[in-house]
């Protein structure tokens, strides 16, 4: 995941998400003939830290490698330490 503190909101790139993961119709205008979707389930975070957030899933570009972006949404809810020295990141729940 990319963090990305101008994004107002967090995405996934569809083609990311397990082809059981329970999905919801969401109100984002994407433009015409996309149906915007959200996950319905709560992310986790490093497997533990549940993110509660609407997760909007795009057809990203399969060349972005990553699974997605965290935005905004993400920050308001985690403290994040950057150890650029020691190539290290801590999450903290606010």
């Amino acid at each position: 995941m990319a963090l990305d503190s101008g994004a107002s909101i967090s995405l996934l790139a569809l083609d990311k998400v397990k082809q059981d993961e329970t999905l919801e119709v969401c109100n984002v205008d994407l433009g015409p003939d996309m149906v915007c979707q959200k996950l319905s389930n709560n992310i986790k975070i490093g497997n533990m830290m549940p993110f509660q957030s609407t997760v909007i899933l795009l057809p990203i570009d399969p060349r972005f490698s990553l699974d997605g972006i965290l935005g905004a949404d993400f920050f308001g809810a985690f403290y994040i330490q950057l150890n650029l020295s020691l190539n290290q990141i801590h999450l903290k729940k606010y």
